[in-house]
């Protein structure tokens, strides 16, 4: 019983997750210019440089994000890029990852539930 509460909770939270980059973040292409590792796991804090069109003009922005796995330098990569601000970065590759964890997730509570 303890392990499907604990099983709902993280499919609860990767789903919000999830939810929160869909509806707060767009999706868009950049540069990658450099990473630094995080520690002891496969995030990455990659430099994004991308463009963008604000109010007819033409901006380009250079942010740190962050990222799952490691990046290559120079290639480009698909981000979500805040609504609200736009120097606010993330991979692609989290939506995804997220996206994935939630349905490994909602699998393994599923069978738990019906076998239990």
């Amino acid at each position: 019983m303890e392990l499907t509460i604990i099983g709902l909770i993280c499919f609860l939270g990767t789903l919000v997750q999830v939810i929160n980059l869909k509806v707060n973040y767009f999706k868009h292409t950049a540069v990658c210019l450099g990473y630094i590792t995080g520690h002891g796991g496969f995030t990455s804090f990659p430099t994004y440089e991308y463009e963008l069109v604000e109010n007819g003009v033409s901006m380009t922005y250079k942010n740190r994000g962050t990222a799952w796995f490691y990046p290559r330098k120079g290639k480009k990569y698909k981000v979500l890029i805040s609504k609200r601000n736009n120097n606010k970065v993330v991979g692609y590759s989290e939506l995804v990852g997220y996206t994935v964890l939630s349905s490994l997730l909602f699998i393994c509570t599923a069978v738990q539930i019906i076998f239990w």
